[in-house]
């Protein structure tokens, strides 16, 4: 499955999914703005992973 040997691929899709459709909540809402901060962190922790 492509999501399980290649999460980047993964979460690059929902941060693509997250920032087309919800612009407005990402920038001005509070929830927007944490998923934004948990979205970093998890790019911040996966390229250290190894397969």
């Amino acid at each position: 499955m492509v999501f399980m040997k290649n999460p980047r691929w993964y979460l690059g899709f929902l941060g693509f999914l997250g920032l087309n459709g919800i612009p407005e909540v990402l920038t001005q809402d509070l929830f927007g703005s944490l998923w934004l901060l948990w979205f970093l962190w998890f790019l911040h922790f996966i390229p250290q992973r190894k397969p």
